[in-house]
């Protein structure tokens, strides 16, 4: 299938996420070019997933033929976030969703090529003190950062 993307591409850090979501592939019905983006359907009686961060990056760089994505979020301590369902979080395999201060939406990953999630422990206060977590998605693709269609 022929991918149609949008030319407007991150080569750089994204600034001002407004959102970051995510879901994990075998969870996604359908990923379908649309017009000038992306429809993503999920399956029946699953969600996207919202991530609440204090800071977050997002990278999408050039790598030969292909993109290596990096969405980076850092979750405070005091969230309600079990470390325990983060960790599981590592056992997926996810298409992420961030809005950005324009609320486009920008699909990084896709179904086949999708981002791994790993978690560490965030220790940015004082004395290197434990302040939460850090929840990185990663992998590389074929495509930039795509467009998603609402609507």
């Amino acid at each position: 299938m022929e991918k149609n993307i949008e030319k407007n591409t991150f080569c750089s850090a994204m600034a001002g996420v407004k959102k970051l979501q995510y879901i994990d592939v075998k969870n996604v019905k359908s990923l379908m070019p649309h017009l000038d983006g992306w429809r993503l359907l999920l399956k029946e009686g699953h969600y996207l997933s919202r991530v609440s961060f204090h800071e977050t990056k997002v990278h999408t760089l050039p790598d030969g033929n292909a993109y290596t994505h990096t969405v980076e979020a850092a979750i405070p301590a005091k969230g309600g976030v079990a470390a325990r369902d983060l960790m599981r979080m590592e056992q997926g395999r996810y298409l992420v969703i961030v809005t950005d201060n324009n609320s486009k939406l920008w699909l990084l990953g896709d179904t086949e090529e999708p981002l791994r999630a790993s978690v560490s422990d965030s220790n940015e206060g004082t004395a290197g003190e434990f302040t939460g977590y850090r929840l990185t998605f990663s992998g590389t693709t074929q495509w930039p950062q795509m467009q998603v269609v609402t609507g």
